[in-house]
């Protein structure tokens, strides 16, 4: 599901599926947890192969991105699919997350 490089202390993690929905939810949680712990002060996500988020994973995203704030880290969204523009343009989540495009 993800395919993760550490640069610089930091985690890079590609998503490699193209539909993530409740099914995937809690295998996510568990491997972006993982990883932004070991990650410097940033985890990096790349959702550039994303066609399709249910709200399962925007919860799994949102709580991601809470723990990151308390550990003083970053949850960054890079190479975001025109899909994944879309929802986080049209839900605000994009005034929450630090999207770079």
């Amino acid at each position: 599901m993800l395919s993760v490089k550490y640069e610089d202390g930091n985690a890079i993690a590609q998503i490699k599926e193209s539909r993530l929905d409740i099914f995937l939810s809690q295998d996510l949680s568990d491997q972006l947890l993982f990883h932004l712990e070991k990650s410097k002060d940033r985890l990096i996500l790349d959702t550039s192969e994303v066609q399709f988020i249910d709200s399962a994973i925007v919860g799994v995203f949102i709580r991601v991105h809470e723990t990151a704030k308390k550990s003083q880290k970053k949850l960054v969204f890079i190479n975001t699919s025109s899909f994944c523009q879309k929802l986080f343009q049209g839900s605000g989540l994009k005034e929450i997350f630090f999207v770079e495009s």
